[in-house]
Formats: structure tokens, C-alpha cells, sequence
């Protein structure tokens, strides 16, 4: 049941390339797709109450039909409320991007008719398909372009005013700068819904299990302002992927921030105990510490091939980053932690970055090897500014 619906859910909308130069046609499937599904369940439902009944003889046989279809329609009408939650929070994120998209896409035809971009449409219109932080560096690219005419042409007014403002009234302060976000929480929705209805290897369904280890945080240290900062921050990042998500009803993801050296071997404990598939885990960490899982054979399980879909590792270049070792005592240094962890979930949900638009902080990816690399830049701040920053970007994330 709910085939439909996952479809949908997962994939988000349906892009359909068109050749003869028009923008490309963007369809969200949630509508569609969510009242398919719960049709889908109750008919289910339906056809197997007849069939309980027929099967089973006498008065004994009749009860127990009974006592199980009620039970069964209980249980669907608990999933299709599950169901619900999470496809109105995702809805609303998907919406809006939606018409982001299709803002962005109007203003790059409008360029191309009057001349003020050259090359070919195709690069700079917008995949709806594409990572949240991808979208966002495209957005930023083409609000150069507006930038660089002075006066914004009144054909493009109301698009440029959706970019700039996030697409949706009344959230001004959730802006482009802050895409990514949505990337994060529609992903872990999408991770979580698809790893609990997968029952091959338990009833209960699998889990996602998501770990960041120390080592990629510069100057974390007890009596530091970035630990004294971060700590409490952690906590919040652990809330929404432990209660935030569980109140759409999701109950399956797991958030571990630990010390790299005993990271990986505790995600795959935790992975043995709850019977979830070691593709279910997600890793981000400094580069060295990747390269140390990789590099042992007792993590091997791991590893992702052609033959074999191990986790997904979200690997940091820390040769900018620990730049802040440098920083002067009253100045703190700013760590992507919700933009790395939003990229890395959204290519684990099956998302793609082309290799020739890779966005900036990206490095590299390697969809089969399961493996992103990030180069996040020194963003040297001051302690109040940087505290703020990170709790508004997570006051974001908890407003699903």
C-alpha cells in the first residue's frame, strides 16, 4: 500500500525536459500521489475484510475475520495519518521551492530574450530536481545578473521580489540564503519515511542513522567559545532528527555526535541492533576521519561498490576550516554543519549534482562510492554574531 504516495514522495516533483527551448515544465506529484495512496489503503482494506470472512466457517471464523479487519483498519488508518503529517510539512517546503524555481526560470528566459545572457539557456535555468544548496548557488548567480541592469525590468519585478523573499509571503527571513534548510528537513523526511516501510529484515522497519563526528569542528574545545556555542547546538540538531521528525510520525531517525575514533564502529553497532541496513547510515566527518573508516578493513560493510550499497559519507577538507586555530581571541569561526549535513542527506536520497556545476563547497561526489567532499571556507565571526547565526538558521530547521 502506499506505493503511489512513496513515489512521489521520494522523487518530490516530475521534471520533463523539453527540447524546443521553453522552460522546463515542473509537476508537483504530492496531491496526486498522497490522495492515490490513501485510496489505495482503504480499498485494500475493503477487498480484505471479504476475503477474512469467506475463508473462515462458522461463528468462531466470523469473529476472528472481524477482530482482525478491525484491527487492520486501525493500523491503516494509523499510517494513513502518518502519511498525512508528513506530507503536509513536505508539501509546504516542496511548494515553495516549486515557485522559487519557477520565478528563476521566468527571469533566465526574459535574460535570454533581451540579450543580457549569451550563452546557452539551458545552464542557467533550474532543475527543481536538484539539491536545495545547488539551487540556491544558481539562484545567487542569477540575482548577480539582475543586479549588474541597476533598475530591475517591471517584466521580471514580481519574480526577482519571490527569489528574494523565499517564495511564500510573510517568511521574509527564510530567504535564498537559507534553501538549504529545506533540503535538510524534506530529505529527512523522505530517508525516514522510505527506510520505516522497508520490512525485509524486521516488522518494525529500518532506521536512519546519522553521525557527525568531532573532528570536523575547529577549536572544539572545553573552554572555547565554539564548544561553549556548539554544545548546546547539538543538542537541537539531535531534537530535530529524534523529535521534531518523530512528531510528523517518524520515529527512526538517529542522531550520534561522538568523538571520531569510536564514530563508525557505534553508528554500526546501532545499525546491527535495530536490524537497518548499513546503507541507512550517514557520516560526516573531516576528511582524515573518513579516510580512516575507508581505510580499515573492519569496516569494510561500509564501503559502497557497484556490488555492494554501503553508507554515505560526507567527507571535510579541514585546510581552511583550521585557519580559525589563527583567529584572534573575541572571534569565532562559522561551521556549515545544517548545509553539509542538508547536501549529504539529499544525495543520499537519490539526488544529483552535475559534475560540471558542482556548487561551491563541494568538491567532489561520487554517487556510486557514496562519498561527497566538501572544502567548507574560514567564516571568521564575532561570538555574538556567530551564536545567532547558528540558532536562526535551527529555528528554521524546527519550523516545519
Amino acid at each position: 500500500m502506499f506505493i503511489t504516495f512513496i513515489m512521489g514522495f521520494a522523487i518530490f516533483a516530475t521534471v520533463k525536459k523539453v527540447n524546443n527551448g521553453e522552460d522546463d515544465e515542473v509537476i508537483d506529484a504530492y496531491e496526486a500521489s498522497y490522495k492515490e495512496s490513501y485510496k489505495e489503503s482503504h480499498e485494500g482494506f475493503r477487498s480484505k475484510s471479504k476475503e477474512d470472512v469467506t475463508e473462515d466457517s462458522g461463528n468462531d471464523g466470523l469473529q476472528g475475520a472481524v477482530g482482525k479487519t478491525v484491527k487492520d483498519k486501525e493500523q491503516l488508518d494509523a499510517e494513513a495519518e502518518e502519511v498525512a503529517k508528513a506530507y503536509k510539512s513536505v508539501e509546504k517546503i516542496n511548494n515553495r521551492m516549486s515557485v522559487v524555481v519557477a520565478a528563476s526560470n521566468n527571469i533566465v528566459k526574459y535574460l535570454g530574450s533581451e540579450k543580457i545572457i549569451f550563452n546557452s539557456l539551458s545552464k542557467w535555468r533550474i532543475n527543481r530536481d536538484s539539491t536545495a544548496f545547488e539551487i540556491k548557488k544558481r539562484l545567487e548567480m542569477l540575482l548577480r545578473e539582475v543586479d549588474n541592469i541597476g533598475v530591475v525590468p517591471r517584466e521580471i519585478a514580481d519574480d526577482v521580489r519571490t527569489i528574494r523573499e523565499g517564495g511564500i509571503e510573510g517568511i521574509k527571513d527564510k530567504g535564498i540564503n537559507d534553501l538549504e534548510i529545506d533540503g535538510l528537513c524534506s530529505a529527512s523526511v523522505t530517508l525516514a519515511r522510505r527506510a520505516k516501510r522497508d520490512k525485509s529484515r524486521s516488522e518494525k522497519g529500518q532506521r536512519i542513522i546519522i553521525g557527525l563526528g568531532k573532528s570536523g569542528l575547529p577549536r572544539y574545545k572545553r573552554g572555547e567559545d565554539q564548544h561553549s556555542i556548539l554544545n548546546p547546538r547539538m543538542k537541537r540538531i539531535k531534537d530535530f532528527f529524534e523529535k521534531e521528525i518523530k512528531d510528523l510520525g517518524l520515529d527512526n531517525v538517529d542522531f550520534v555526535f561522538e568523538d571520531s575514533n569510536i564514530l563508525a564502529q557505534k553508528l554500526m553497532k546501532m545499525a546491527d541492533e535495530s536490524d537497518t541496513d548499513y546503507s541507512n547510515i550517514i557520516i560526516l566527518d573531516s576528511e582524515a576521519a573518513i579516510d580512516a573508516i575507508l581505510g580499515n578493513e573492519k569496516f569494510e560493510a561500509l564501503r559502497s561498490t557497484k556490488k555492494n550499497k554501503g553508507a554515505f559519507f560526507g567527507s571535510m577538507d579541514m585546510s581552511e576550516l583550521n585557519k580559525a586555530e589563527k583567529l584572534k581571541s573575541d572571534e569565532e569561526c562559522f561551521i556549515p554543519i545544517l548545509e553539509m549535513l542538508s547536501i549529504s542527506l539529499e544525495l543520499a536520497v537519490g539526488k544529483g549534482i552535475p559534475f560540471e556545476s558542482l556548487p561551491s563547497m563541494v568538491t567532489y561526489y561520487d554517487a556510486v562510492k557514496r562519498i561527497v567532499k566538501f572544502l567548507p571556507k574560514m567564516d571568521p565571526m564575532e561570538y555574538q554574531l556567530l551564536k545567532e547565526k547558528y540558532y536562526r538558521k535551527l529555528d528554521l530547521a524546527f519550523s516545519l
